[in-house]
């Protein structure tokens, strides 16, 4: 019983053992593997910043202290995100010559500065340059380095359209077909309009000559002096017309043994839709009369005057003028 207890404290000892080995080597892998990516790491963040040139074929220049100075005020004032620094000297006949140049990533050269270095300004010479270019960084806007790290979103284009007021006049002429009783006439007339592009009131005045109408022994024609006024609508195309139309209509009657001539008051609404071609409106109408007038003989013969016409218009502008 004794042997068998020794041997499995003896196993439980070899087991403890391995685990601690196996931490161990995990832990040297983990290390290893941080180092790696810590190497690996730093020549991406040397390629992200200003690279430094130091080219010195002197001694009045500490290369290694000057690159560490230049090092550190890039990390403090985080120039833009590439770009070259170049510090040269070379020994003259009394003194060092020595030369600071910043390149942007454009190629533009932002800072190019002289400097004679005598032999007493050499202790100096690395805090000369480093102050030189920290006044330069800290005055140097980050966008001149060509880069813009937020560039600023393109400004909508807002196009502000003012509608004017237009005065215009068209000339028209319409034939129509009438009933009851059947007829036709043929008018003539100009209509002026104000308003915006899209609305208008219009005017319009026009003369209008009915075809002749045949009752009893002879004939009788209609002739209406007319004035409207209505609204307009147009589009790019088409346009429609409202108007609400008042004047004289005089009944003439001949081939009679005595002619008459009468004058009545004349009402009617009218509406036309047209559009362009070639230069001129065209489309149809149609007008309508609440009123109802009769035309008797002396014989008792009776005809109405037509109260509803439909035909075409011919429209043809001749002015304009925007105000």
């Amino acid at each position: 019983m004794g042997d068998l207890a020794v041997g499995d404290s003896e196993l439980r000892g070899s087991r403890d053992c391995l685990m601690v080995s196996l931490m161990g080597v995990a832990q040297a892998f983990l290390i290893v593997a941080v180092c790696l990516v810590t190497q690996l790491s730093l020549p991406v963040t040397a390629l992200a910043s200003i690279s430094v040139h130091i080219e010195s074929h002197t001694e009045c220049l500490d290369e290694e202290q000057l690159e560490e100075r230049i090092g550190k005020l890039l990390e403090h004032y985080e120039g833009g995100n590439k770009g070259s620094i170049t510090v040269a000297g070379s020994p003259g006949e009394t003194a060092t010559i020595a030369t600071l140049r910043v390149v942007t990533v454009v190629g533009e050269v932002v800072l190019d500065r002289l400097f004679e270095l005598r032999p007493e300004d050499c202790p100096s010479a690395v805090d000369l340059f480093a102050t030189v270019l920290e006044q330069f960084l800290r005055e140097f806007p980050r966008e001149g380095w060509g880069e813009d790290p937020q560039p600023q979103p393109v400004p909508e284009r807002i196009i502000v359209t003012q509608d004017v007021t237009e005065f215009a006049g068209r000339f028209f002429v319409a034939a129509d077909t009438r009933w009851q009783p059947t007829s036709g006439d043929l008018e003539l007339g100009a209509t002026l309009d104000v308003g915006s592009d899209r609305h208008r009131l219009t005017a319009s005045a026009a003369f209008r000559v009915g075809y002749p109408h045949k009752l009893g022994g002879g004939q009788y024609i209609e002739n209406l002096a007319l004035l409207g006024v209505g609204w307009r609508y147009a589009s790019q195309n088409w346009l429609t017309q409202i108007e609400v139309r008042t004047g004289g209509l005089v009944v003439s009657g001949f081939g009679y043994a005595i002619n008459h001539h009468t004058w009545l008051l004349w009402l009617e609404a009218q509406g036309a839709i047209m559009w362009h071609w070639h230069g001129v409106l065209m489309g149809p109408q149609v007008g309508v009369s609440p009123l109802q007038h009769r035309v008797v003989t002396v014989d008792g013969d009776v005809s109405a005057i037509p109260r509803v016409r439909i035909g075409v218009v011919v429209a043809i502008p001749f002015w304009s003028q925007k105000m």
